[in-house]
């Protein structure tokens, strides 16, 4: 009985020589040999024991000289030695990480990696690549995990099963170019890739990181492939408020409590150089209108009116006078806006509204709960909502930002040694999902506990104790 393994790489080596075969008597000194590659790699086969149908021309070229170094004997595939094993782990390394998964099914591959590089068999400059560590785990049955009733939310990055339900954009760093006489200047790779398929749906060099390079690549990759449901870009901040800054149009920021929304006010005004911007910032959000205005005025350091019309109109002079004289841009940030009334919507962006609609010289960024955002798409507040340039919902940390989370609050606070167990961190997400707010709390206690206890790390238990103490 002939052996299944060899008929099947026979099987492939008449494919691969069937393929060449017109290649392999192709006449010396005689061009035309890589066209003939070429043609070849442009048509559809069916290949053996794979659902391929292309070969690439440096394929081609390969089994071409494979067969003029060692014939027909030379295009079947060679099985590997070490088929079946896991290639450059220890097997001491290898049932570390089976055991770790076992032990917490929950944990990612990240996580399981970070795990074991913490044991003290584990050499520290040895690589684990976690494709590799994935591949092992879901080799042994650890990943491919049935969810049941009663399981925490899938919080993995990205996951989508059909094309165009999200995209992803990031720049990367390309060379300098030379531009006019002897000017070097930086390039930039802005690309958009589909998660679902991988499959790049644009990408473009451009001479800067901002919104302007940002938006052709973005139009090109609309064209080529369409107008995807969601859209996340890794570097989304710098494009997010440098847009509305440069439109001088409406903001919106939501998220739910504790999620930060104060702080990316306050980096926000931190960052805009203040000899360009003026930030105005308004706490006050539960009053009506004239309320509202007088808050404005005293920000704007304008004295206050006795009547709606007087206050509305001596705030667009003031506006006005920054924007043409002072060539300054004025940023009104209005925080705890889903206590705004209706009326008080409705005014701001009326306040909004220059030269017949026709000029943007003040830029409001409204800053709420996630009520707010459903408040908006009520039909009283539709020509507020069309006016919205910027949209930003902020959500709660992913399980694998938590540990570096905890190590920046850690380093402010001048300690750069890691005092949170894997297992405490893991507890502390499920216990806050991510809130920064909720998790600097409750890391506050834990710590606490873990040093009237003199441990030396923060445990899980620890954790435990502070959420009663916190619940308490």
């Amino acid at each position: 009985m002939n052996d299944p393994d060899t008929e099947r790489q026979q099987e492939i080596a008449l494919f691969r020589y069937g393929v060449i075969a017109e290649l392999v008597h192709w006449p010396k000194h005689t061009k035309g040999l890589y066209a003939a590659m070429q043609a070849k790699a442009e048509r559809d086969y069916s290949i053996p024991g794979s659902t391929r149908t292309r070969i690439a021309t440096e394929t081609l070229r390969d089994w071409l000289k494979a067969y003029r170094r060692g014939g027909f004997e030379a295009l079947m595939p060679k099985p590997r030695a070490d088929r079946g094993q896991v290639r450059g782990l220890p097997p001491s390394v290898v049932e570390a990480l089976l055991a770790t998964k076992e032990g917490n099914p929950a944990l990612s591959v990240q996580l399981v990696i970070r795990a074991v590089r913490e044991r003290p068999d584990v050499p520290p400059d040895l690589p684990l690549p976690p494709s590799t560590v994935h591949r092992l785990l879901a080799r042994h049955g650890l990943m491919a995990r049935p969810k049941q009733d009663g399981d925490p939310q899938d919080r993995r990055r990205f996951a989508f099963e059909h094309a165009g339900e999200l995209w992803m954009s990031d720049v990367m760093h390309g060379p300098s170019v030379v531009v006019g006489e002897r000017v070097k200047r930086k390039t930039y790779l802005i690309a958009f890739i589909d998660d679902a398929t991988r499959v790049i749906a644009h990408a473009a060099f451009a001479m800067s990181e901002n919104t302007a390079s940002f938006l052709p690549v973005l139009e090109q990759a609309v064209l080529r492939r369409g107008l995807p449901k969601k859209l996340y870009v890794d570097n989304g901040a710098n494009y997010r408020s440098k847009h509305l800054l440069e439109l001088r149009g409406i903001g919106l920021v939501t998220g739910e409590a504790g999620s930060g929304k104060t702080t990316v006010c306050r980096k926000v005004a931190a960052d805009l150089h203040p000899g360009l911007y003026r930030v105005f910032y308004i706490p006050l959000s539960t009053g009506n209108v004239m309320d509202m205005y007088k808050t404005i005025t005293w920000e704007l350091g304008l004295p206050v009116e006795r009547n709606r019309a007087a206050a509305f109109r001596r705030i667009r002079l003031e506006i006005t006078r920054l924007t043409l004289e002072a060539k300054q841009r004025p940023v009104l940030i209005v925080d705890e806006a889903h206590h705004l009334r209706n009326e008080v919507l409705e005014d701001l962006r009326l306040l909004t509204n220059y030269n017949m609609d026709s000029e943007n010289r003040l830029c409001l960024l409204l800053v709420g709960l996630t009520e707010l955002r459903r408040r908006l798409t009520m039909a009283v507040h539709e020509s507020l909502a069309q006016r919205i340039v910027v949209r930003h919902h902020l959500s709660g940390l992913m399980r694998e930002e938590v540990p570096e989370y905890l190590c920046h609050r850690l380093r402010l606070a001048g300690c750069e040694v890691p005092l949170f167990e894997p297992a405490a961190v893991e507890a502390l997400f499920q216990a806050t999902q991510g809130m920064p707010r909720k998790v600097n709390r409750l890391a506050h206690y834990a710590l606490t506990s873990a040093a009237l206890a003199q441990a030396r790390q923060v445990s899980a238990e620890h954790v435990q104790a502070a959420r009663e103490e916190v619940a308490a």
